[in-house]
């Protein structure tokens, strides 16, 4: 029976084939980094010593060479709201201010890295949205929107509500001045407290708008910032003076005796006498939306919304775009014409150029707030691109251009974490809400969770379809193992003979045989449609199997740690590291391919440069984003380090057969030959020429995409040489 693999994983939906071919410089064949999709939205800035740290819309990214390179702090994990509003650092802990709370992150050896993970510090907090954290001595306030004021007196681990003639809960923004807590309110104007928050009063006398975004202290003078312009206070802010009036200021920092202001559309602004002046200095300040300031040194960052980073010498008014921060990518999906990569806070980016350039795709795919979404998982059908989120599941029915969230009763809120086609069948497996089924592309939704674990949470799904046109689901689980069902979802059964219990992150079809990537215990096989499992590890260095691909016999799998990615030439029984060109510690979230590349989602310490024949060599700390690797140079029929030519020439059963609309044809030629690869129709018209040119020896793979055609039966003829035949091929809509 032929199978026909549909998707591998979670978060991940691969319906294009793996296209092989012998190349003679396989020996020189490695990875390379594409340009990354990039994060934009820079919404705070933090230092400790030479060590800066940017909150974003994707996480927390650090530099430890000035701004050069970037790295994600703990690539994500733990940090489970990615919108950072605010940050501090204090000693060997740093802490991040989201709309879901605040969290910390502990130095190791010092410093900050991928390896440093994230925990929740939220305890006591009855208000997620918390937009500014402050030290005064050993005590962390936290400003949140709509809670007022918390302090902390452990670091984190508790939070008390101290709010005590405070009026306003809205709090934008908290500064230290000595012995004096200031806290800035959205349309209550500043508050002073003198003894750690046990009480505040305000007068805000002469401060002519009440909305303060953000607050400052230049010796002893306190400036606020507002969308009236900037006051200045030498009263610790018993009464107030304007010294700008036209301004929208949004974000401080001091350096010396130069104080910057950010403005929400006007760049930035440098007052040289103590706030009495300013000018504007925005001399290569592509973007003029300035969230957030930093002195460093002698440089001065500015966070900007939609344009990244800028980094300016104390001593001129020149900005420079900083290095890249770029967001973990959880999912890659490929048609014919574009890449699509999902990724945790920055939305969906879209290269039709096999990622030489990236460019954001999010209009309509936003957060009730009004954030790019964090994409978990991507499927295409056409023009048509479905992309699951944390908080439900989006459309475009033109590549990208324009999302719709797909609203069926409410249950659109639940987080996405795995998709399948099947036909019109589209499958959505959720987290801890089970499986829902929609036949008409998203407008009708019903749930399918007959023998599925209550709320359970579905990591992978794949789909598979017989010769006779039969089609078998599969589900991974958390802790419930594999699902099996062969009436589109209606009802399920376990088969889990020989599965351990952990999480069931990929699912994968080939031939005959059904594989699953595991938590801690690596990838298992069955022959026999998961009657039964066995463990297939041998030559895996990596037991964290994040995600898995396919092609025939050939197997890749992704994984997390000291593994990379890994080939498989005979069904799992061996295994052979692929990772010429990475890192040397990968974690590797999503695989997928085109015609001509694998493409690979990373999240990896480590940075890259790369020289024009793609050589590449290792620096600095910003490794995400998205890797490719030429499919001419994965040479499956490599063993122990000898090319084997094909010893006959050979047409392949098309993969997948039925299929939808698209397929790929593999072949062998054993000498160089004139190859003339055709299609007809049932009564023996010629259809279309798939490929018509003189090869070498080699194995190859070509895709026809039948998008054009009407569904039926079809031939397709190889002929190189004096060598012909033909097989038969389905074509289902």
């Amino acid at each position: 029976m032929k199978n026909i693999l549909r998707l591998v994983r979670r978060g991940g939906f691969f319906f294009t084939m793996f296209c092989l071919f012998i190349n003679s410089n396989s020996l020189h064949a490695q990875w390379v980094q594409t340009n990354r999709p990039t994060e934009v939205n820079v919404l705070s800035l933090a230092v400790s010593g030479t060590e800066v740290f940017a909150g974003t819309k994707s996480g927390v990214y650090f530099s430890n060479d000035g701004g050069a390179s970037w790295g994600l702090i703990g690539n994500q994990t733990g940090l489970y709201y990615t919108n950072v509003n605010t940050l501090a650092v204090n000693g060997t802990n740093l802490f991040a201010g989201t709309e879901g709370g605040v969290f910390v992150s502990a130095s190791i050896a010092g410093s900050w890295s991928s390896e440093s993970n994230w925990t929740w510090a939220g305890s006591g907090l009855t208000t997620d949205s918390v937009k500014a954290l402050v030290f005064n001595g050993p005590n962390l306030f936290a400003g949140t929107w709509g809670g007022g004021v918390f302090l902390s007196t452990n670091n984190g681990t508790s939070w008390t509500a101290v709010n005590s003639g405070l009026s306003n809960m809205y709090v934008s923004t908290l500064t230290v001045m000595g012995s004096n807590l200031f806290a800035g309110t959205w349309g209550g104007g500043v508050f002073l407290s003198t003894n750690n928050g046990t009480n505040w009063t305000t007068d805000n006398l002469g401060l002519g708008n009440m909305n303060v975004s953000c607050l400052v202290v230049k010796g002893a003078s306190l400036l606020a910032g507002t969308g009236g312009g900037i006051f200045l206070s030498n009263n610790t802010g018993i009464s107030w003076a304007s010294v700008n009036s036209d301004l929208n200021v949004i974000s401080f920092t001091v350096s010396g005796s130069n104080i910057y202001a950010g403005t929400a559309n006007s760049g930035v602004f440098l007052s040289t006498d103590s706030g009495a002046t300013w000018s504007g200095v925005n001399s290569g300040l592509t973007n003029l939306c300035v969230d957030a300031l930093l002195a460093s040194g002698q440089n001065i960052f500015a966070g900007t919304i939609g344009g990244g980073a800028f980094i300016s010498s104390n001593s001129n008014t020149n900005w420079v775009s900083t290095g890249i921060m770029t967001p973990v990518v959880k999912t890659l999906s490929a048609s014919d014409m574009y890449l699509f990569a999902g990724t945790i806070g920055g939305g969906i980016f879209r290269s039709a150029d096999n990622g030489t350039g990236w460019t954001a795709v999010n209009s309509g795919l936003m957060t009730p707030s009004g954030e790019a979404n964090s994409v978990t998982a991507i499927a295409i059908k056409g023009s048509n691109v479905f992309a699951g989120t944390l908080q439900g599941i989006f459309l475009s029915t033109n590549n990208g251009a324009g999302w719709k969230m797909l609203d069926a009763g409410g249950w659109f809120q639940i987080g996405v974490q795995s998709l399948a086609l099947s036909g019109n069948n589209l499958f959505i497996g959720s987290n801890n809400a089970g499986m829902y089924r929609s036949t008409d592309n998203g407008t009708n939704w019903i749930a399918v969770n007959s023998g599925l674990p209550s709320n359970a949470t579905i990591y992978s799904l794949a789909v598979s379809i017989n010769e006779a046109g039969d089609t078998t689901i599969y589900a991974g689980t958390q802790f419930s193992g594999v699902f099996l069902s062969t009436n589109n979802g209606t009802t399920w059964n376990a088969i889990n003979n020989g599965l351990p219990s952990d999480p069931i992150y990929a699912l994968a079809v080939s031939g005959t045989y059904l594989f699953v990537g595991t938590w801690n215990y690596g990838a298992f096989r069955s022959t026999n449609n998961g009657a039964s499992w066995s463990s297939v590890n041998n030559g895996l260095t990596s037991l964290n199997v994040k995600t898995l691909a396919v092609n025939g016999s050939n197997v890749f799998a992704g994984t997390i740690g000291l593994g990379g990615v890994f080939l498989s030439t005979n069904y799992g029984q061996s295994w052979t590291v692929v990772n010429s060109g990475l890192p040397s510690s990968v974690n590797v979230q999503t695989l997928v391919t085109n015609d001509t590349y694998l493409f690979m989602g990373l999240a990896t310490p480590g940075s890259l440069s790369k020289s024009q024949n793609e050589s590449c060599t290792l620096s600095g700390i910003a490794n995400s984003g998205v890797w490719r690797r030429r499919l001419s140079e994965m040479n499956t029929a490599v063993k122990d380090g000898v090319k084997n030519v094909p010893l006959i020439f050979a047409l392949q059963q098309n993969y997948p057969n039925p299929f939808n609309p698209a397929t790929t044809i593999s072949f062998t030629l054993p000498s160089r030959s004139y190859v003339l690869l055709k299609v007809f129709d049932l009564i023996g018209r010629e259809i279309t020429t798939i490929f018509s040119e003189e090869m070498s020896a080699g194995t190859y793979s070509k895709r026809w995409n039948a998008d054009n055609m009407s569904s039926g039966i079809y031939f397709y003829r190889l002929q190189a040489g004096t060598f012909t035949e033909t097989k038969k091929l389905i074509l289902l809509k």
